[in-house]
């Protein structure tokens, strides 16, 4: 008994460290590492292994009623029956689709060498994440498709050199005067994808899914200026001389240099500007009254639609920031936000069965580049929801 409790906690330690591959490893697991060749060997494996989006479609894939008889099956415990209560029933059921693929193989195979029969289901259709593509449109009206990024250089209207490399749109600085003709393009990233930009000041800026910015080539001697639709995540250029601001339709940001990220979309119920580093100044455009927060880092300017008010508040920043970063950080968000989400990046149609479905309540982190029904089955273990594709199109119903 105390081997299989041991290969329980060996599991996992690997399933956690599986998750979160960048974190230091268990101090429990690395001498069980070190313990041999063997166990080297087993963990290099389980960690170079399958995706988790391909686990857990094997976990799909399996009847684990069925799976699990086979494996207790094949348990040389003394008086097994006597130990089979519905409590470690439970727990096993439980630990065994967490550690199913790469720390589920090493408990199981150090039960049973032979490969189980596992019944399979029914599969899902799937939709892939985003990628990076956008649509430029120059000053002069013309249309370049940048989804396929590499030694593309271009050349606008007014001089100015853009080049479309792998680490995004590049514009070249240039030499206008505060009454030289502002040339403006247009960046349009569609749903399922994503784009970065380095304008002619050297301000980066990353667009997520179903999101638009409007930005002069070059910008005049006194100051800066563009336009988003959708979400952004800016890292400003620092010059006292030359605010710059961001437009959307209910707030203006203004800054001199700093990191923030502002979310701006039309389908959702607010306008949030996050500030990382630095001070920005957000003003209300929506309010018949002139209102403005300044920021400090680590909060968050929040301007709600509905009845056009806007306050601040402390937040973590990485939550609203960690999209840049390949990752979705869901922190008691409803359902109905997660799907809004899910469904700009992964360009598919999500809808619900009632409008209380909606608000159920969901904590987790995943992976951003994983397929979506990597993210649908994770949620769906809550047991508060379950989901069905039909038709180019993702139901989630409450269970």
């Amino acid at each position: 008994m105390k081997n299989i409790i041991k290969y329980f906690n060996i599991a996992k330690l690997i399933s956690g460290h599986v998750s979160e591959p960048t974190d230091p490893i268990n101090p429990d697991l690395q001498d069980w590492i070190s313990e041999s060749d063997q166990n080297k060997e087993t963990f290099d494996n389980l960690t170079t292994g399958p995706s988790l989006n391909e686990l857990l479609d094997e976990y799909e894939q399996i009847d684990l009623e069925k799976g699990w008889n086979q494996v207790y099956a094949k348990l040389t415990l003394p008086n097994k029956h006597s130990l089979w209560n519905k409590g470690l029933r439970i727990a096993a059921m439980i630990s065994l689709p967490l550690m199913i693929g790469g720390a589920g193989y090493y408990l199981v195979s150090r039960m049973n060498s032979q490969k189980l029969n596992l019944a399979p289901i029914a599969q899902k259709r799937d939709y892939k994440p985003g990628t990076s593509k956008a649509l430029l449109i120059l000053a002069d009206g013309s249309q370049v498709d940048l989804s396929n990024p590499g030694s593309k250089q271009l050349l606008d209207k007014d001089g100015t050199v853009i080049k479309n490399l792998d680490k995004g749109l590049i514009y070249a600085s240039g030499t206008n005067g505060k009454n030289a003709i502002i040339a403006y393009n247009t960046l349009i990233v569609p749903s399922g994808g994503e784009y970065k930009i380095t304008l002619s000041d050297g301000t980066k800026v990353w667009l997520n899914a179903a999101s638009q910015l409007k930005y002069p080539t070059q910008f005049p001697n006194d100051k800066r200026e563009v336009f988003l639709e959708g979400e952004a995540y800016f890292e400003v250029t620092h010059n006292p001389k030359k605010p710059f601001e961001v437009h959307t339709t209910g707030i203006t940001t203004r800054v001199f240099g700093t990191e923030f990220n502002i979310m701006a979309y039309n389908d959702e119920p607010n306008i949030q500007t996050t500030l990382i580093n630095g001070s920005v100044e957000v003003h209300n455009n929506l309010s018949t009254v002139k209102h403005s927060i300044l920021l400090k880092p680590g909060t968050q300017a929040n301007l709600n639609k509905a009845n056009n008010s806007l306050d601040s508040k402390a937040v973590n920043t990485y939550i609203y920031t960690a999209w840049k970063d390949g990752v979705f950080i869901f922190n008691n968000e409803s359902m109905e936000s997660i799907m809004r989400k899910l469904s700009r990046w992964y360009n598919v149609k999500i809808n619900f069965d009632s409008e209380s479905t909606k608000d159920i309540i969901f904590f987790g982190k995943v992976k951003r580049y994983e397929n979506i029904n990597t993210i649908l089955n994770l949620i769906k273990k809550t047991e508060e929801v379950t989901y069905d594709t039909e038709n180019n199109q993702i139901l989630i119903r409450k269970r």
